[in-house]
């Protein structure tokens, strides 16, 4: 790898070859890493740790899917994003005047809140540990949104794909230190004295996201941009919508919006299938650390994969793939009986680097396809708009699953999402690789709304 200082011209990085990094490039990267990691370390610890405990408290199905409306909190992107892209301090930094506050609210609720979670899950208090969740879902989503926009400006389009595969992988250590590791060491003692408890673990990750956004505060400057223009929220919202009538988009949208209907039902029962089976939680969190190495190595095979095959064939490829390991997994849980859980063990990790090259792979190439795609000037609102529709197509289907699991047949829900995936290859694989042939300008937004309204 070849490292340069950064231009003055951004155009210029642009046509740089694939090889060469600037200074800047890998010290904002670290920056995303960070920002990343603190996210996962949440999200592992929220969606995972939490609700293990109440599945193993006999939490109910129609529960845990209260309890995960909280993500609903996203569908609300697209009207956060246009006021980020408008108002902003200019000499604090575009993106940072909002990632700053953001993480300084999520630290201090990671402290308040560590101190009630353990006691809510033994109570099985849904209503005060929705409250939680969602406080932490605000201040997560205000700094998704901003990081993100800050990929799009300062990540050369030819590096996305990198700071995809960053994004990736950095919640996936998050989420192996958040989920697995939390529940594997629960009520063990650290160093002879520091108890592995609920709380602690919260109050641990409320401390890593103060150290990173002190960092980001004190010692990290922002690029100023070309980008940086007055624009009203109104006018970006008529861009958005102005940008909807070229096909390409409209095609992109209605595949971010449909594809994961195929791929949640079967992996949204797993862990509520196979505790109420008889399986321990603490058995089922040891599958995550064995698939560590994996996942490294699956991350660089994957980066060196799409530098040089196009983002749209991975997708299509991948979600055949992710199909396939659905499949397998039904299969795991419908064989496991108490009594074979070192067996069921060694199928799950199997599973899990049958997901990585599936569902990983898919979510890697399809968040960088979106990096790469993205009109800089409005990229708070473009990169929302478009990953806003990939949540509500994943988020939807998961937690009708789980609700369903209450009242249908788990084959049968398996069933319709196979013949959903199966569908929906046959009648879009052909347009969906058309999509990765199109140039950058055709999916450009803001110029064509600027150009109009001058005309």
């Amino acid at each position: 790898m070849c490292i340069r200082d950064s231009p003055n011209d951004r155009n210029s990085q642009d046509e740089e070859p694939r090889n060469v990094w600037t200074k800047r490039e890998i010290g904002d990267l670290t920056i995303f890493f960070l920002l990343y990691l603190s996210t996962g370390l949440a999200w592992g610890f929220l969606d995972e740790t939490v609700i293990v405990n109440l599945i193993e408290r006999k939490a109910t199905p129609e529960q845990v899917a209260i309890l995960s409306l909280d993500r609903y909190l996203w569908f609300t992107k697209l009207l956060i994003a246009p006021l980020m892209d408008s108002y902003y301090s200019s000499s604090f930094g575009q993106r940072k005047s909002y990632i700053v506050p953001a993480q300084y609210l999520f630290a201090i609720l990671q402290f308040a809140a560590s101190f009630f979670t353990e006691s809510a899950i033994e109570s099985v208090n849904i209503g005060l540990l929705f409250v939680i969740n969602i406080s932490t879902q605000g201040a997560l989503l205000v700094t998704d949104i901003a990081v993100n926009a800050w990929v799009v400006k300062a990540i050369s389009r030819k590096h996305m794909y990198a700071a995809s595969i960053l994004y990736q992988l950095s919640h996936h250590i998050g989420k192996l230190i958040g989920y697995n590791i939390c529940v594997m060491y629960q009520k063990e003692q650290i160093f002879g004295f520091f108890p592995f408890s609920l709380g602690n673990v919260q109050c641990s990750i409320g401390i890593t996201a103060l150290a990173v956004v002190l960092w980001i505060h004190f010692f990290k400057q922002e690029e100023a941009g070309s980008t940086e223009i007055n624009r009203a929220p109104s006018s970006i919202v008529i861009a958005l919508g102005e940008g909807m009538k070229k096909w390409n988009i409209r095609l992109l949208m209605f595949c971010l919006l449909t594809m994961n209907i195929g791929y949640a039902a079967v992996p949204a029962g797993m862990q509520y299938m196979l505790i109420n089976k008889g399986m321990d939680k603490s058995v089922l969190a040891q599958v995550k650390p064995y698939l560590f190495p994996f996942e490294i190595v699956g991350m660089l095979l994957l980066g060196a994969l799409l530098s040089r095959v196009s983002e749209m064939k991975v997708v299509l490829g991948t979600f055949i793939l992710q199909t396939l390991e659905t499949v397998f997994l039904y299969w795991i849980i419908n064989r496991y009986t108490p009594g074979n859980e070192v067996e069921t063990v060694r199928l799950l990790i199997v599973d899990g680097i049958f997901q990585l090259f599936g569902n990983a792979s898919f979510i890697i190439a399809m968040k960088a396809f979106i990096y790469t795609i993205c009109d800089k000037s409005i990229s708070a609102s473009y990169h929302s708009a478009m990953s806003l529709l990939h949540k509500v197509g994943f988020t939807i289907p998961w937690s009708l699953s789980l609700y369903l699991l209450q009242h249908a047949d788990y084959s049968l829900l398996a069933v319709l999402s196979w013949s959903y995936s199966a569908l929906f290859i046959i009648l879009f694989s052909g347009s969906l690789l058309k999509l990765g042939t199109l140039s950058p300008k055709e999916w450009t937004i803001w110029d064509d709304h600027d150009k109009k309204i001058q005309d």
